[in-house]
């Protein structure tokens, strides 16, 4: 089996990019998700959503760094990339020094940083349903602030009159 690390994931983002929707039919292996990207290339015009997901010992504040903003260097004094040190992406925001080739990318517009999303408290589910790319499980028809049967919760028995 081939190791996945950090540098090979984004080395080989061509050829996932080229799998396009294929994440969301199963698990594939690095092997296959290599095999099927060769099979078809990506239809001409058709965007491409590349999502990566560091666990780990990724911090966000050192990949995507607000060098601007005086509260990052207070909270962060040992920490903190100055001006200098990032790839400058604005007057605001920069790239961790390491990442040159996604500053090229963004410079070229073939790049788009989305910053702050997610869930606000990620657990296991949720967690699984990015990872998977599968849809949560359909909800109940019961209607807003009630059930079917008229009772103001789901599950409970309507008082009697």
């Amino acid at each position: 089996m081939v190791q996945l690390t950090r540098r090979s994931l984004l080395v080989s983002g061509t050829a996932v990019a080229a799998v396009g929707g294929l994440a969301a039919s199963g698990v594939l292996t690095w092997d296959e998700l290599h095999r099927r990207a060769g099979e078809r290339a990506p239809d001409a015009g058709s965007g491409t959503v590349v999502i990566v997901t560091l666990y780990g010992g990724n911090d966000g504040l050192s990949t995507l760094v607000p060098y601007a903003d005086p509260a990052y260097h207070d909270a962060r004094p040992e920490l903190a990339f100055t001006a200098d040190q990032v790839q400058r992406l604005d007057n605001r925001y920069g790239l961790n020094p390491e990442m040159k080739g996604l500053a090229g990318l963004f410079r070229a517009n073939k790049l788009a940083i989305v910053r702050g999303v997610g869930y606000r408290t990620p657990t296991d589910p949720t967690s699984g349903r990015w990872t998977s790319g599968r849809p949560p499980p359909r909800r109940s028809r019961c209607r807003p602030g009630g059930s079917d049967d008229g009772s103001t919760r789901p599950g409970t028995i309507p008082s009697a009159p």
